[in-house]
């Protein structure tokens, strides 16, 4: 049975849709995508395909080449407009490679030159979307990664403070509450869970998830499983 990347329709310049079927050398992709002007977005989601099959230097690969900067200003020219949040996920995608790659490689040198190469891209991030919470959320997942919780905090506080794409999004709250409940600060996370809740009626089901979680963990099996059987009502 193939895999569900294994055939993915993009939009082509003259308004169609663009089957591909399998997923090419990388190059051979890029002359494509480029040819037919797609969208970066989804750029993005044919590096995640790839990802998907294992095929990791590919997904590097075609996020590199979308940032190209000869690529991007033809892109800013043909669509009118800088695509700041496409690149932001681009560079984050990248940087999320380089902290997986850190915090799994044994050879110091080698995890020391993932490390400056996520941080690079963090950095670059930021630079790019400053009001976009993706850079930050990246940023706390590499302080994670090198076991630094202080600044993973910090860094997830940034990201609520910020949006995604220009909408609301709960992912930095929810990074906090996470970080409360593993060091035990059941208290905090709940606050977190609900004012999430409270702003967000319809949030992910982490949420009510995580409000279970916390009061099972606190021995309030009764409220655990009223999140749980609320979060079956909401979510099945």
């Amino acid at each position: 049975m193939g895999t569900p990347y294994e055939q993915i329709r993009v939009p082509a310049q003259d308004g169609t849709l663009l089957q591909i079927d399998h997923l090419p050398d990388v190059q051979d992709l890029v002359s494509i995508l480029e040819s037919e002007a797609v969208p970066l977005q989804h750029w993005w989601d044919l590096a995640r395909a790839y990802l998907a099959q294992g095929r990791a230097q590919q997904y590097l690969e075609l996020l590199q080449s979308s940032l190209d900067p000869e690529f991007l200003k033809a892109v800013e020219d043909f669509f009118k407009r800088r695509p700041s949040f496409e690149i932001v996920l681009m560079i984050c995608g990248i940087a999320a490679h380089h902290t997986e790659q850190y915090r799994a490689e044994p050879d110091k040198a080698a995890k020391q030159e993932h490390y400056s190469a996520a941080l690079a891209r963090v950095n670059a991030a930021k630079q790019e979307g400053p009001a976009e919470q993706l850079p930050w959320l990246a940023s706390g997942a590499l302080a994670l990664a090198k076991g630094d919780l202080n600044s993973a905090m910090a860094e997830f506080k940034q990201a609520a403070a910020r949006t995604h794409n220009g909408r609301p999004n709960c992912a930095g709250q929810l990074a906090q509450a996470q970080l409360h409940f593993n060091a035990g600060r059941l208290s905090e996370a709940l606050a977190i869970y609900k004012q999430v809740l409270q702003r967000h009626p319809w949030a992910p089901a982490e949420v009510r998830l995580g409000l279970a979680a916390c009061y099972f963990k606190a021995g309030r099996m009764d409220l655990a499983q009223a999140a749980y059987e609320r979060c079956v009502c909401v979510f099945v």
